[in-house]
């Protein structure tokens, strides 16, 4: 696959090493494919569906549209919607006509999705609108808002210009996301995956010595955190920090991919208000309409404001940018420095979660 980037099309290496050990073993179980290929056995079952709809010469044309000028990455994300088609009577053959129409128009995941359905309602690809035409999924979708592409590939243009912090963070945990199923748990695992590398990447927060416990002052202005409560502590500045980037990162291209990730953040009991005071309709529809990107760059590690054995409060500090993108250029609009306050309660009686958020003026350095 020469001059194909290896991270864009990552599942088709994956998918012929599924198709090797299958070919020696039909019977091989998920868990032992998961153990010999190093993916997760949810990985393994989306890859297997894909190669019940994939044949040589669909798999053929995913190579050529990557090397094409300008190239087409089929993302794993739309390979896992076009195996929706294994349904229909020829699976490969209803693959390679819902190429013909997903390569040439850039179709989105959500509009891919959109033509499964068309397509399993006995419609030809050929006459599928997108803006007449969405997924039932979509419908459903949150908020009403976009359903975006979570694969693992989905910054993959980004990452070859450049990326903010934010932009990282979001294509980091959108790589992680394609290995867990989704639910809010798993996402949270995810959060403190990815805001645990930009946490250490900064500078821990300070540890205790032996011995030391309680929340005395220590004598860079945190909080001394006690030995048996460390590990909690480390997950929740993790989130804390991945919470801050999606917090001040929701663009009008990927707003469902963040709020998805704001909403799995939040107690179920803080989440509407959490919303409603931070992200009505209003502002999304602003944020749509203006065509507005947002990042967020950390300026220091997360910091312990407070901690006991059923809560922590955590400050996170950086700069919040924003850029609208509904011209013919960027139009830089603002850069402001900002300060996230946010309370967790970690009782396992409360489910975990964010249960407060505060927006505070950042400190001095």
């Amino acid at each position: 696959m020469t001059d194909i980037k290896p991270e864009a099309l990552a599942w088709m290496d994956n998918l012929a090493a599924l198709s090797a050990e299958l070919n020696k073993d039909p019977d091989a179980k998920n868990a032992y494919l998961s153990d010999v290929l190093k993916i997760s056995k949810s990985h393994v079952t989306f890859l297997t569906s894909i190669r019940e709809c994939f044949d040589q010469k669909a798999l053929a044309r995913v190579r050529q549209a990557a090397q094409a000028k300008p190239p087409y990455f089929l993302s794993f994300g739309n390979a896992r919607a076009l195996s929706g088609l294994k349904d229909k009577l020829d699976p490969p053959g209803a693959v390679r006509e819902a190429l013909e129409v997903v390569i040439p128009r850039d179709l989105p995941t959500r509009h891919i999705e959109g033509l499964v359905e068309w397509m399993l309602a006995g419609n030809p690809a050929s006459t599928f609108d997108p803006s007449k035409h969405q997924s039932k999924r979509q419908e459903s979708a949150p908020m009403d808002e976009p359903e975006m592409d979570e694969s693992e590939e989905v910054k993959s243009k980004a990452a070859s210009q450049g990326q903010t912090t934010g932009q990282w963070v979001d294509s980091a945990i959108d790589r992680v996301r394609a290995w867990v199923p989704g639910h809010k748990k798993a996402s949270v695992l995810i959060a403190v995956l990815a805001g645990l590398v930009i946490w250490y990447q900064l500078s821990p927060v300070p540890r205790p010595t032996d011995g030391q416990s309680g929340n005395a002052p220590n004598p860079k202005g945190g909080i001394q955190v006690p030995e048996e409560l460390k590990g909690r502590v480390a997950n929740d500045a993790g989130i804390a920090m991945a919470f801050a980037v999606n917090f001040y990162g929701v663009s009008y291209d990927t707003p469902s991919t963040q709020l998805k990730y704001l909403d799995d953040f939040t107690n179920d009991h803080y989440t509407d208000a959490f919303f409603k005071e931070f992200y009505p309709k209003e502002k999304l529809r602003e944020i749509r309409s203006q065509k507005l990107t947002l990042f967020f760059q950390p300026s220091k590690p997360a910091k312990v404001l407070k901690v006991d054995k059923d809560s922590g409060e955590y400050l996170v500090e950086g700069v919040a940018t924003t850029i609208s993108e509904k011209g013919k250029t960027k139009q830089f609009i603002s850069e402001r420095p900002v300060g996230l306050i946010i309370d967790f309660d970690d009782r396992p009686s409360a489910n975990g979660g964010i249960v407060k958020v505060t927006e505070t003026s950042p400190t001095n350095p």
